[in-house]
């Protein structure tokens, strides 16, 4: 069918794993063979190797063994070795293998009974200093009661997912109850500025009375002290992004979860806003500045720029309730795609009385979300593991991959709230977090590594109709879905290409694999750039462009 920018001629899907190899094994495999199984006749053979689990979430301290003659663990071991933390039962490697987002254990945990972060610990951003040193930050929000918040932040120096211990004291605290930001100190992020004194602006929401407004603090130094002060100084005692003044603005109602991004000249901000006009639905909006203090709304009709929300919910979709805690990534990585962010978000919707929340994404531009069709990503895990009560929140590395030049094996790290249920009746341990609010939270990370889209050598001329053929190299136990489009020569195409659900092609083998793709075109004549998309089902995308090919 013919469109402005081109011809969608065909869809192929292809199925490829999404996993690093050896990364999370189930606990019982009736297929593994310990090593002192292969035979039993040696004297000096020690016997059978088992992993302790003192949680007892059936999941094995790696470190901890004992050894015994027969094959059958003693109580309180197990023959599993792969236990994130042998202290607490609600951590422990994810064996339901999905197509997509992996999970993987804790990045930070909550704090016991008596620490400043003590039950909770939740709404994760994340930061690289690339202009300094290059080591990536995670702030977040720890509490214990549902009104004493404070701000966080751990760091990892080489960002190789090493993170250190959480600070005994927040680099950030609500002040008296009697100010503005006494209340629900929340959603930290973080941009550098090099432009002024105090680089690090750390904007945060905070609620005012009944209503949640955005401020700002800074610091010369990625891990505080932050201060209520803006670049240069100067004392800021208001909410640096207020509320809509009418009662239609799309934020006249809520102002918060903010988000930002320093592109050089602009800072930019995503934030969640709600509106006091009808239902109050939520949705994110999107806001610039150029020092952090006054802004410009993209969501005011009368500026005529972006006069519609950046993302709202969908009738019927796992967002149809609520769009909240924006999360966005600059497209660095596929160049040829034709966005130029990734949004992420946390979506509700009521299900018999109850809200369910699931993180789904989408790209596009500042303004312009095209919802990814395979959302949600990433829903609620099985109790009791944490992430089974609630997953809300998101911060985003994009970790490019090592190498010579080859398949870009670059990896998506989403780090996010999930708090799971205490039990302290069921799990010793669940005491420690006893707090008034009944759950522990922890900052959860998961991965995906994209898919690497190849296309076979083809001539520079052809005759229509011909057979395009290539490979999508990735890990288990993706299903990958390949798009084909022609367009105008250096041209792109932002409309929605067609997709194809397929089941993975082995979702046993986790090792990177390739699976090949073939299609029949029939464009007509003419002058053509062809794109070759692939996607997965964590919505990671990498298009290859063959130029200017022409059909005879």
């Amino acid at each position: 069918m013919k469109r402005a920018g081109g011809l969608l001629v065909a869809i192929l899907a292809a199925a490829c794993p999404s996993s690093e190899p050896g990364e999370e094994t189930p606990a019982d495999d009736d297929d593994a063979t310990d090593d002192d199984d292969a035979t039993d006749d040696d004297d000096d053979d020690p016997g059978f190797t088992f992993h302790r689990d003192a949680d007892g979430d059936g999941f094995g301290d790696p470190e901890t063994t004992t050894t015994a003659e027969v094959d059958e663990p003693p109580e309180g071991w197990v023959r599993d070795d792969t236990d994130c933390d042998d202290t607490d039962p609600h951590l422990f490697p994810s064996t339901d293998y999905t197509s997509g987002l992996q999970r993987r254990c804790a990045a930070v945990h909550p704090g016991v009974q008596d620490t400043w972060h003590e039950g909770r610990v939740e709404q994760p951003s994340h930061f690289v200093d690339r202009d300094i040193d290059g080591a990536c930050y995670l702030y977040f929000r720890g509490h214990s009661t549902q009104t004493t918040h404070a701000i966080g932040v751990i760091r990892d120096p080489l960002c190789t997912g090493e993170w250190e211990p959480v600070g005994a004291e927040p680099v950030l605290e609500a002040r008296a109850l009697t100010e503005w930001d006494g209340l629900n100190l929340s959603n930290p992020t973080v941009v550098y500025v090099p432009t002024f004194a105090r680089p690090y602006f750390l904007f945060f929401h905070a609620k005012d009375g009944s209503r949640r407004k955005i401020g700002l603090a800074t610091a010369e130094d990625p891990l505080g002290p932050f201060e209520r002060v803006d670049g240069d100084g100067a004392p800021l005692l208001v909410p640096v992004l207020d509320l809509g003044p009418e009662a239609t603005d799309l934020d006249s109602r809520q102002v918060h979860h903010p988000i930002a991004h320093y592109d050089g000249d602009l800072i930019r901000l995503w934030y969640t806003g709600r509106s006091l006009e009808g239902t109050g639905a939520f949705a994110t909006l999107h806001a610039t500045s150029t020092d952090g203090t006054t802004w410009t709304k993209h969501d005011d009709p009368a500026t005529e720029a972006f006069p519609e929300p950046v993302v709202e919910p969908s009738p019927g979709a796992f967002d149809s309730d609520r769009v909240t805690v924006p999360g966005v990534l600059a497209n660095t990585f596929d160049p040829e795609g034709a966005y130029t962010w990734v949004h992420w978000w946390t979506g509700d919707r009521l299900v018999t009385g109850e809200t369910v929340r699931a993180l789904g994404t989408g790209r596009g531009g500042e303004a312009r979300v095209e919802k990814c069709d395979l959302n949600p990503v990433l829903e609620l895990a099985a109790y009791p593991a944490a992430g089974s009560a609630t997953v809300a929140g998101q911060g985003l590395f994009y970790e490019p991959a090592a190498g010579d030049g080859g398949p870009d094996f670059g990896t998506l790290h989403v780090y996010y709230g999930g708090s799971v249920a205490l039990d302290a009746n069921a799990w010793e341990g669940d005491a420690e977090y006893e707090n008034t609010t009944g759950t522990a939270t922890y900052v959860l990370h998961a991965f995906n590594a994209a898919p690497a889209v190849a296309v076979d050598p083809i001539d520079l001329t052809l005759a229509s109709p011909f057979v395009l053929t290539g490979t999508i190299t990735d890990h288990a136990p993706d299903t990958v879905i390949v798009g084909v489009e022609l367009v105008e020569p250096r041209g792109s195409s932002a409309d929605a290409w067609a997709l194809a659900d397929v089941a993975a092609a082995d979702d046993t083998l986790l090792e990177p694999q390739s699976t090949s793709w073939s299609v029949e075109l029939a464009p007509p004549a003419g002058t053509y750039d062809l794109l070759v998309r692939a996607e997965d089902e964590a919505c990671s995308r990498r298009t290859v462009r063959l130029g200017e090919i022409v059909i005879q």
